[in-house]
């Protein structure tokens, strides 16, 4: 197949550079040390700004810089994301020093070829496959699951029972995708007793207690509208309470099980709450879900986002919707350091279709004029359309102690994906990026 003969062909041309070199790699450490230290000093120095495409461009100078490009120092903190074409020259020319790497389309990499990537990664600690199949992921355990401490994971294609997991003993950071099929057991991704930040999304069939080895979480990510029963059991309100070590909570997708927010205020320790793509469906409504988080009070950081494209039709409807939100979170000005409003994409469209402006959010004009509607002498059904910039202002100046920033929910997610792009071409995933700050 062609991107067989692609990486036959890259292969073999990063193994003649690093034959060029590697003869002069102990004389000019010799030299470097003897006379050179305060040149080599400087050029650590320089070099560790740059990123991996600067660094292999570096490395193209001279056999000196190429030696001095090799520096385990250097690679510490390099993240290298590649597609699968390219994949073999940051391997096969530093892979020795290689501690972070993402491909982009692992699912174009042959397993034979995958499986001599992995031989060549020593000293590997995070990867992230982004829309792999079940053979890569059996071949990392077969091959770096004792050196892998974070993992990034979304697998579109094929079917096990997942036993070989449990081969991932030492990983601190999990984030798993499985799509397009159950998973009958979820024990084999809980192995590990590192654990400590885990961002599962994937529909699951076990019910069974998992609670004691998510006692020393620090993070917990996971998606709501999947139905994971065994989550729910977690949350429930005589259970919750033992999560004494986690201090960050990610849920997508809040739907018709909203009622779970209820329990939330158990949790001892949480300060950072992120509510994405909450779908609330009559009766419920976002006045509901700020008296609950009123009650959540440790939570510091918040980031909330709201998916009305589904059951609103009415631009009043988003206008009351967005009042209730602002009010709630004025109320929590007190203690909240940073809030995060992830505006969605459809209120824009429909404040297009409305008011024939673009980039306008629809508020209840009460809540921009520092009135509630108990207090509001005429209350009536008033529509503001204020601009998302503006909007922010008016935030900023209600709440002085919080930083506050609006956004849009869909330039988020883009501006994930064209972070996981290919150092070489450019070339993004086709993965179903969840949005989860480290």
């Amino acid at each position: 197949m062609p991107r067989t003969d692609s990486v036959s062909v890259h292969l073999e041309s990063t193994r003649n550079y690093q034959i060029q070199n590697s003869n002069m790699e102990d004389s000019l450490g010799h030299r470097l040390a003897a006379h050179d230290a305060f040149a080599y000093n400087t050029l650590i120095n320089v070099f560790k700004y740059l990123d991996f495409k600067d660094l292999l461009n570096c490395a193209q100078v001279c056999s000196l810089w190429y030696w001095i490009v090799r520096t385990d120092l250097l690679w510490r903190n390099v993240r290298v994301y590649s597609c699968s074409e390219h994949v073999c020259i940051p391997v096969y020319l530093f892979g020795s020093n290689l501690r972070h790497l993402e491909i982009v389309d692992p699912y174009r990499l042959p397993s034979e070829s995958f499986a001599k990537l992995c031989e060549h990664l020593p000293v590997i600690k995070r990867i992230g496959l982004h829309g792999c199949n079940i053979y890569h992921l059996e071949t990392l355990s077969k091959t770096v699951s004792d050196k892998l401490d974070e993992m990034s994971v979304e697998v579109s294609y094929g079917k096990t029972d997942w036993k070989f997991f449990s081969r991932f003993q030492n990983v601190s950071h999990l984030d798993i995708t499985v799509r397009g099929g159950r998973v009958k057991d979820v024990r084999y991704f809980l192995r590990s007793a590192k654990l400590r930040h885990l961002k599962m999304f994937m529909v699951t069939t076990s019910v069974q207690d998992y609670l004691a080895p998510l006692e020393l979480l620090e993070s917990l990510c996971f998606n709501i509208g999947l139905n994971n029963s065994w989550l729910f059991d977690i949350f429930e309100s005589n259970r919750i309470r033992d999560l004494t070590a986690l201090t960050k909570l990610q849920i997508h997708n809040l739907g018709s099980n909203y009622h779970i927010m209820s329990n939330l205020k158990f949790l001892p320790c949480v300060k950072e709450l992120i509510l994405l793509q909450i779908a609330l469906p009559p009766p419920a409504s976002t006045h509901s879900i700020m008296i609950e988080l009123a009650q959540i009070f440790t939570v510091t950081h918040l980031t909330i986002s709201i998916n009305r494209i589904s059951y609103l039709n009415s631009i009043l409807d988003i206008a009351l919707e967005n009042a209730e939100l602002f009010e709630g979170i004025i109320a929590m000005k007190n203690r909240l350091k940073y809030f995060c409003w992830q505006i969605d994409e459809s209120e824009f469209i429909r404040s297009e279709q409305y008011f024939h402006v673009r980039g306008v959010v629809p508020v209840m004009s009460y809540s921009i004029r520092d009135k509630a509607p108990s207090r509001a002498a005429h209350w009536s059904t008033e529509i503001m359309d204020i601009h998302l910039d503006e909007l922010a202002t008016v935030l900023q100046w209600r709440m002085p102690q919080t930083k506050v920033v609006l956004t849009k929910a869909d330039s988020v997610r883009i501006a994930e994906k064209k972070r996981l792009s290919c150092w070489k071409c450019g070339k993004t995933t086709t993965a179903s990026c969840g949005i989860w700050k480290n």
